[in-house]
């Protein structure tokens, strides 16, 4: 039911590669990149327990 214009391409999925190399461009002594691995590390990981 939603409207066709309001739908988006399929987009590839976020792999541990993925998390390593954002892990690897962040600096984790800084508080606001220590947070936005904190949230990215969750979130993959939560999805991941979601059942299907």
């Amino acid at each position: 039911m939603v409207h066709p214009s309001s739908k988006r391409a399929k987009r590839p999925p976020v792999t541990l590669d993925a998390l390593t190399l954002l892990q690897q461009g962040l600096n984790l002594s800084d508080p606001f990149d220590a947070s936005a691995w904190t949230v990215a590390s969750l979130a993959f990981w939560s999805c991941c327990r979601l059942d299907y």
